[in-house]
């Protein structure tokens, strides 16, 4: 039996997603209408808006919506690691990737060290100073805002 492109391609998915949720450590949870302990795995679910139908499923599921992206069509949530299948099958999902935390690249060697600015504090001026100046254009300043938009009086 010859499998379709895109049933292969659910099928890759999902064992791709079961060999990430078995190396990473998984959630554990437990849930007091379940009764019992259960493995948990986090994922970022891509999915349209409204989310209100898919998040719904998920906590028929057994699993919680825990971030309603507002910037991008997506949604982190929690589900028992024995519903991945039934998620991936679900109306609406478009794909579906392990949540995880990614740290912040450390900066090379010298980049890392704290230093001081080394202003002068004669050249440092007043908050009154500052607030003085608001509005105020210093001499011989090129907006490039003003230059792309043709507007005046960008400051």
């Amino acid at each position: 039996m010859r499998l379709s492109t895109p049933a292969r391609l659910v099928l890759l998915l999902y064992a791709c997603l079961l060999l990430f949720s078995i190396q990473g450590t998984p959630l554990r949870a437990s849930r007091s209408h379940i009764g019992e302990d259960q493995e948990f795995i986090r994922l970022i679910v891509h999915t349209e808006k409204p989310y209100s139908d898919l998040a719904q499923g998920i906590e028929d599921m057994g699993g919680t919506v825990t971030v309603r992206y507002q910037n991008v069509d997506a949604l982190a949530v929690t589900i028992p690691a024995h519903r991945l299948g039934r998620l991936l099958a679900s109306s609406g999902v478009i794909s579906v990737e392990k949540d995880m935390a990614v740290p912040l690249p450390t900066p090379p060697g010298e980049m890392a060290e704290l230093r001081t600015l080394g202003l002068a504090r004669e050249k440092v001026m007043s908050p009154g100073t500052v607030a003085a100046l608001i509005g105020e254009a210093p001499e011989n300043y090129r907006s490039y805002l003003a230059e792309i938009s043709g507007a005046s009086g960008v400051w």
